[in-house]
């Protein structure tokens, strides 16, 4: 759950870095369309702010979706370490945190076709 006016927390595993200017995009429809992210390359944070100012946001309803652009990922089909995805409310409080990894699938030597998020809690 992702209390009106709460926001997500996403740390990148080490294995993984950021290219260019990152952007998140493709937002699902739980996500208002004031949504933004704000990246911390050094740290390897993506905080997805404003998608929850009008309501609250409970799991059980829909998937949450989004997609991140300047991601660089090695050329391995190994998991990385985990991915930390953490829910805060409006004052900076933490709700909820989950970790879990993800397996590029390869279409080529180059090219990361789509990734799959697996929860390892």
């Amino acid at each position: 759950m992702i209390l009106q006016g709460g926001y997500v927390l996403v740390q990148i595993p080490p294995e993984l870095s950021f290219v260019g200017e990152p952007t998140c995009f493709d937002y699902s429809s739980a996500i208002e369309d004031s949504a933004s992210c704000t990246f911390e390359k050094d740290d390897r944070k993506v905080t997805l702010i404003d998608a929850f100012k009008t309501q609250a946001y409970d799991s059980l309803s829909e998937p949450l979706e989004l997609k991140i652009s300047g991601i660089f990922t090695p050329r391995s089909v190994k998991p990385t370490t985990n991915f930390n995805i953490t829910t805060f409310d409006s004052e900076g409080y933490e709700i909820d945190s989950h970790n879990t990894y993800f397996l590029p699938r390869l279409a080529n030597a180059k090219n990361v076709t789509d990734v799959k998020a697996i929860s390892a809690d």
